[in-house]
């Protein structure tokens, strides 16, 4: 989407973003470059997941391959929906409620908090059309992260006004995250507050996520942070 204003960045990259049996092919590359590492003593450490971001991110950057494509769209938004039920199929229940036990029950109790609180927000503030919305992605970043607040947001159509608004009331998160750093008195408090400023990170530098190098951007922080809540972990 053009802004008047800005300039926006064209996209120019060794493969097109039309070549889909070589853009499919690197993507099968890199898929398979995580399940190997995932088997190495690397990959138990790190996980393969990030390796393969890692290894999108520099050739994305390289301009070996375009920040977007069809393809991309293609898997993203058909092939990694339908593969998240048919993996549902084969988890064993049993065993995934025995070994999570008491995580499983925290994280059930706070997505129902968070969820009640976004309904009681609803009614309690008049936001007008932008309610529902509003509510929607907060609830979902809350639970699953910055990337579920994209994610709902174009779930439920917002425009690029309207999530500016909602990015904006999120710079309040960000200052009490930033206290809550500066503060914290345990571990605990510390990861809250260094969390809540990596997702107003993300949220800020993929703002104008149409254009490649803002979401690769934005991506490239949040790698950096879940290295940063590693070295914390290990601290």
């Amino acid at each position: 989407m053009d802004v008047p204003g800005r300039e926006v960045v064209t996209d120019m990259s060794i493969i097109s973003d039309q070549n889909i049996i070589a853009l499919v092919a690197i993507l099968v590359g890199l898929a398979w470059l995580g399940f190997w590492i995932d088997t190495t003593a690397l990959g138990k450490k790190t996980s393969g997941v990030i390796w393969v971001l890692a290894g999108a991110m520099l050739l994305s950057n390289l301009k070996l391959i375009p920040f977007t494509s069809p393809t991309y769209d293609f898997v993203g938004g058909t092939l990694v929906p339908l593969a998240i039920p048919l993996l549902l199929f084969k988890a064993d229940l049993r065993k995934i409620f025995r070994e999570s036990g008491p995580v499983m029950l925290t994280f059930a109790i706070a997505s129902a908090a968070t969820v009640t609180g976004a309904v009681l927000g609803f009614y309690l503030f008049d936001l007008g059309a932008i309610g529902p919305k509003v509510a929607g992605v907060y609830a979902g970043s809350w639970i699953g992260g910055a990337v579920n607040f994209l994610a709902v947001s174009q779930a439920v159509e917002m425009t690029a006004e309207e999530f500016s608004v909602s990015l904006s009331a999120s710079a309040m998160v960000s200052n009490i995250a930033l206290v809550l750093l500066v503060v914290a008195d345990n571990m605990l408090q510390f990861l809250v507050g260094w969390e809540l400023v990596g997702l107003c990170s993300f949220m800020l530098i993929g703002h104008w996520w149409e254009e490649g190098a803002n979401a690769s951007a934005a991506l490239k922080a949040f790698l950096t942070t879940r290295v940063g809540d590693v070295g914390l972990i290990i601290g």
